[in-house]
């Protein structure tokens, strides 16, 4: 650059203790004089891993973020100049020799060694939110063991929250470093455990914490948690399976948590009578009715327990004729995990899922790792019902000739559809074989569409027509065949990848996958 609008100026300068040397600069070429560029000027050592890079300080309208700045020109791992970049007032730079990180100060102005961060390299690479509390040796401040953050059992089963905050700087961005928090604990009784959890905030009933840190943040045994990198309010809790306490802030003996009343949450099939405190604004709420032919309702309610936060629970409220010896109320679900949902529903197999009398179901989760939807049903012995699901809002119908789904049933008993039978694509050999992929859905269905194969075959030895499925593991499956012109069973639980199928004997053709 030979011409400038206002001359180069160092805006920082530092040198790491390895002797690798940093000096950020700012200036105005001659020929965009209204334009501040930023660069720098780097001294790396001739050793494996070092480097050099610039990043740009982005306000994003809430608060001002770093951001890499994605340009080759703007990294180095040899001694040199990065190119320009016209971000001048808001670029900061550091460099890494393998020992140290260091990172120029504010943006703006010229800067002062109080603004810059200089630290050790992490020694767990660029991502040191959840690490083993051993691998850090250098610490800023700490490891603390507040007594106040401690609580004993009866039992000699104990608990006790350690922080500090390591001596490493944070690439990319020379963030200051970590303040982490884990627990030690001793666990010397058989069923003893503890686990860590995170403030939730205030709810009606009090405050709310719920799990944190994962399989990290609990032990069965006596060691330490991994050490976690948050400004989170954690405390850590222990139980010996008689008593069980949390640490507290304030030093007391501890507090009793709002407990789950199982071991890992979700917790399914729990009584909601027995739930005495719910997540605020997540306190039970009616979604749904569905109401009975003979007489009767179900109700279905949604909530989030205090002790399980993090998840959704749906249960029924039953109001079952009194008179019927086949009246019954339950929950399904649909499981949408997969890449080819089915279009079905399937019966929860817990105790607590179903009612005989009147009364409420358990409580199950709704919005688990799995994608899991629950709907609820009655069937009052002639008709039955079921809250909508991923279909309309609400679905009724008499009482199917099985237990659904009734794979192989001929569509010929048919007599009542909710939507009548269509054909989808008809496949023809060059024999004059014949087949096409069928769908409709029984009045009294409760799982949705059901796919049949309907064709002509020939009077020859191997012909047939049949339908088939692909199970979870990619292979197509027979559902239903005949081996003379007509109709198969049906599938009742077709996915996407259904598909009707012919062979004359010699030669075979399927319709398209879908339903």
């Amino acid at each position: 650059m030979t011409s400038w609008g206002t001359a180069p100026a160092v805006l920082d300068q530092f040198t790491l203790a390895g002797g690798a040397s940093l000096k950020l600069y700012r200036g105005k070429p001659g020929w965009a004089a209204s334009d501040t560029y930023a660069w720098a000027e780097v001294v790396l050592p001739a050793k494996p891993g070092v480097k050099a890079w610039l990043f740009d300080m982005v306000d994003n309208g809430m608060s001002v973020e770093p951001a890499l700045i994605e340009h080759p020109a703007a990294f180095r791992t040899v001694s040199g100049i990065t190119a320009m970049f016209d971000k001048g007032d808001f670029v900061r730079a550091c460099i890494d020799d393998g020992v140290q990180q260091g990172c120029t100060g504010g943006y703006g102005v010229a800067t002062t060694s109080n603004s810059r961060v200089i630290a050790l390299v992490p020694p767990c690479g660029d991502h040191c939110r959840e690490v083993d509390p051993d691998i850090i040796t250098a610490w800023s401040t700490g490891p603390v063991r507040d007594p106040a953050k401690k609580v004993q059992l009866a039992s000699g089963a104990w608990v006790q929250i350690v922080t500090g905050q390591g001596a490493y700087g944070m690439y990319p961005y020379g963030s200051y470093p970590y303040r982490y928090t884990w627990a030690e604990t001793g666990l010397p009784t058989p069923g003893s455990r503890m686990w860590l959890e995170q403030y939730r905030g205030m709810g009606r009933w009090g405050n709310v914490w719920g799990p944190f840190g994962g399989d990290g943040g609990r032990r069965t045994g006596s060691g330490r948690t991994s050490a976690f990198a948050t400004a989170a309010e954690v405390r850590a809790c222990v139980t010996d399976g008689t008593e069980t306490h949390c640490t507290s802030e304030d030093g007391t003996a501890g507090v009793v948590p709002t407990q789950a009343p199982c071991v890992e949450v979700p917790c399914e099939g729990v009584d909601p009578s027995t739930v005495g405190a719910w997540l605020e604004g997540h306190e039970p709420d009616q979604v749904a009715v569905v109401s009975a032919y003979q007489g009767g309702k179900v109700t279905v309610y949604a909530g989030r327990p205090a002790w399980d936060p993090e998840h959704e629970y749906r249960w029924a409220e039953a109001e079952l004729p009194p008179n019927s010896t086949k009246a019954r109320a339950w929950l399904e679900y649909q499981d949408q995990s997969g890449t080819e949902e089915r279009n079905t529903f399937t019966p929860l197999g817990h105790p607590a899922a179903s009612r005989v009398t009147t009364g409420h179901t358990g409580m199950f989760v709704q919005n688990g790792d799995s994608r899991r939807r629950i709907r609820a049903c009655f069937d009052d012995g002639k008709q039955w019902g079921c809250e909508g699901g991923f279909r309309p809002s609400y679905l009724q119908g008499p009482d199917g000739p099985c237990a659904e789904p009734c794979t192989g049933l001929d569509p010929a008993t048919i007599t009542t559809w909710l939507h009548d039978p269509t054909e989808g694509q008809r496949v023809t050999l060059s024999g004059g074989a014949s087949v096409a992929l069928k769908t409709g859905d029984p009045r009294w269905s409760r799982t949705g569409v059901y796919a049949w194969a309907d064709g002509t075959v020939p009077a020859a030895a191997g012909a047939r027509i049949w339908i088939e499925d692909k199970g979870a593991d990619g292979v197509y499956r027979t559902i239903a065949e005949r081996t003379t012109s007509g109709a198969t069973g049906m599938a009742g639980v077709p996915s996407p990848a259904v598909r009707a199928c012919v062979t004359d004997g010699t030669k075979t053709v399927c319709t398209a996958p879908g339903v």
